[in-house]
């Protein structure tokens, strides 16, 4: 099924923060997606004991692979959100693939304790200095296509009470 979400970035990474149970101000300065290949690198050092591990393919796109275990105090922000553990989940790890030739983030990994993917971020079909025109970021989604306002789901979910600690969880 496809789905289109919008949303203001910097609300919606405020409150993506404040629903795993962080302080977004105790993040590092560039989380907020930075700009350059270098500034990434730098944030998810921040974050990450990151290791080169080699040159990899996403989608086609050549990348430079990086690995890393969450930081000590990283790993107790991620233990001590109460979305994550109302969930089951216990963030450990992210790989991380920047372009070979761009150095653009071309995808993200996110582990859990034991190795499995909790999510995965890939951006593909990226064109670079591609000069725009006026009114390029007008856009009408397919006829039948839900749109979600991310920003206020993100909200909604973030105002609902948790769920108790002796809940049991059905399977998903």
């Amino acid at each position: 099924m496809k789905q289109v979400m919008k949303g203001d970035r910097d609300a919606i990474q405020s409150l993506s923060a404040g629903m795993a149970g962080l302080n977004p101000s105790a993040l590092p300065q560039d989380s907020a997606m930075p700009s350059t290949p270098g500034a990434m690198l730098d944030a998810f050092s921040e974050m990450y004991d990151l290791t080169y591990s080699g040159v990899d393919s996403v989608e086609g796109v050549e990348v430079y692979a990086f690995e890393g275990e969450a930081k000590p105090e990283y790993k107790e922000m991620f233990r001590q959100s109460p979305q994550l553990a109302q969930m089951g989940v216990t963030l450990d790890a992210a790989r991380f693939f920047l372009g070979k030739d761009d150095g653009f983030l071309r995808k993200v990994e996110v582990l859990m304790e034991d190795g499995t993917v909790f999510t995965t971020q890939t951006y593909s079909n990226v064109t670079l200095n591609e000069s725009l025109p006026q009114g390029a970021f007008s856009y009408t989604p397919p006829e039948g296509v839900p749109v979600m306002d991310l920003g206020q789901q993100l909200q909604q979910q973030n105002q609902a009470p948790p769920a108790d600690a002796g809940e049991e969880r059905g399977p998903n």
